[in-house]
Order: C-alpha cells, then sequence, then structure tokens
C-alpha cells in the first residue's frame, strides 16, 4: 500500500502576517501606533510637568476621548504615568528607552560631524577630548586649513588645568573630586600656567558659571584655545569641544569664536539626550 500523509490546511496568512488578520486591522493598528507616538513626542518636548487630556488633545488636534485612550494604553505599559490631579507625565518605561538609546551612542562619533563644521566655520584646528585621570585624552581633531596652526595627533596628552578644554571639563568635577585634583601638585607647561590650587578654583568657578573657558599661552607660547563640555540627558560631562590657534588671529574675534564653540557644544550636548543649554 502506498505511503501516504494528512496535510492540514493552514490559517490564511494576510499583509501583517497574523493569521486571519485583515488590511482593515493593519491599518487601525498602524493609526494607533502613530497616534500614541505623537502623545509621547509632544510630552518629551514639554519643559514643565503636568499636562491635562485637554491640553493634550488640543496640543495634537486629537478628540479628548482618543487621548484618553492612549493614555490608558501608555499608562499600562510605563510610558505615562498620571497624578492625582489627573494630569500626565512620561513615565519610567520612557526613561529607560531613552537611556538605552543614550548608552548605545558613540559620543565621538556623535561629535564628530559638529566638530567639522565647527573647524571650517572658524578655520582653526578643533579637538574633542577628554578627561583620562589627570591628563586630558585628545579622542578626535579636525586641523586648520591654515599653514599656520596648532596641531596635535589623535591619542596625545596634556594638563586639563592648562588647556581650556581641560578647564572646562574640570569646571564640571564634584568637588571631591576637585579637592582630589588640586591636592596633588599642579604642572606646568608655560609661564602662564595657573599652578596655584586657590586661584585656579577660582578661575573654575567663573568658568562654570559662564559656561566655556578661554586659556591664553598657559598650554603653548603663542596659543589661544576656547572650550566648553558636552553633556549627557543627565547633565554629565561626556567631553569637550575645543577650538585652538594663533593667539594673534584669533584674539580679535574670541566673542565670536565662543559662541560658535557654545553653539557646537549645545548641538552636541542635544544629540546626547540634554535638553538645557549653557
Amino acid at each position: 500500500m502506498a505511503s501516504g500523509r494528512v496535510e492540514r490546511m493552514a490559517s490564511p496568512l494576510h499583509e501583517s502576517g497574523v493569521p486571519g488578520e485583515n488590511v482593515t486591522g493593519i491599518v487601525a493598528r498602524s493609526s494607533t501606533l502613530e497616534r500614541a507616538l505623537g502623545v509621547l513626542e509632544w510630552l518629551a518636548e514639554r519643559e514643565e510637568s503636568g499636562h491635562t487630556v485637554r491640553a493634550i488633545a488640543v496640543a495634537t488636534g486629537m478628540p479628548k476621548t482618543t487621548v484618553h485612550r492612549l493614555l490608558e494604553l501608555l499608562q499600562r505599559r510605563g510610558w505615562v504615568v498620571q497624578a492625582p490631579d489627573d494630569t500626565y507625565d512620561l513615565g519610567m518605561t520612557a526613561l529607560r528607552v531613552g537611556a538605552a538609546v543614550i548608552r548605545h551612542l558613540d559620543v565621538v562619533q556623535v561629535i564628530r560631524p559638529i566638530a567639522l563644521r565647527l573647524r571650517d566655520e572658524t578655520g582653526e584646528t578643533v579637538f574633542t577630548t577628554v578627561l583620562d585621570g589627570r591628563s586630558l585624552l585628545i579622542v578626535d581633531k579636525f586641523e586648520s586649513p591654515s599653514p599656520i596652526r596648532f596641531a596635535r595627533p589623535v591619542g596625545a596628552r596634556s594638563i586639563p588645568h592648562a588647556n581650556a578644554a581641560g578647564k572646562a571639563l574640570l569646571a564640571r568635577l564634584s568637588d571631591t573630586d576637585l579637592d582630589h585634583y588640586l591636592a596633588q601638585p599642579l604642572e606646568t607647561s608655560t609661564l602662564r600656567t595657573v599652578t596655584d590650587p586657590d586661584v585656579l578654583r577660582r578661575d573654575l568657578r567663573a568658568i562654570s558659571a559662564c559656561g566655556y573657558a578661554v586659556v591664553d599661552e598657559e598650554s603653548l607660547a603663542g596659543v589661544l584655545s576656547i572650550g566648553a563640555v558636552v553633556t549627557d540627558y543627565l547633565g554629565e560631562a561626556r567631553a569637550a569641544i575645543s577650538v585652538a590657534g594663533p593667539r594673534e588671529r584669533m584674539r580679535d574675534r574670541q566673542d565670536g569664536l565662543v559662541q560658535c564653540v557654545l553653539a557646537a557644544t549645545d548641538e552636541a550636548s542635544r544629540s546626547l539626550g540634554a535638553t538645557a543649554a549653557h
């Protein structure tokens, strides 16, 4: 007798790949997702907290009943939280997803196109640096096209308190970490390097207040540098961006260069989730 097999007819598959689901169902789910994302994006852009259903409906152009239904859905999954006064804000799920995005970002790659534009705007060498122990480490750079320029290789180290980027990063240290840094002898690069801990502490307070550092011939004779920090969504300093070049070429346009550096670090910080400008 010839062998045979019994085959069971599979349930029909539609465009979604879900048995029995028709196109109408797919469109409805897609519309709900798009509207829910719109609510989340609107909440994420708000600096103030506590938003009513009515306010969200007016801002997004959706009916209040639709907004209420979306908020209930998002609340069940932790994307939003409801306060006792029936207002809404982003929830812990949104925070976890945002933190995961930031963790997977390569800071140098985020900064790179911004630093390149800064080099093109200023015509000066641009460095991306980080603190590494008691050293300032160059992790990326774009050199000035000028034949007279300040150039150092990626991987080079320098004294943080003799460099604009280094001072900007030192100004963001906790009191404990700064005390530890200042407790050890401060090296010198030039006769203008600040080596008095009290003077340096005052300098760093001023830098913290204005959001940027300017160093004139403290690292190398004839070189002026301007630097500011790049922060992430927690407000923590992740790196610094600086421009450096001949002081005679930079002094007359120092104010404009400061604004260029601050614009670059603000853009990089926003790319890492920061919301507050310098």
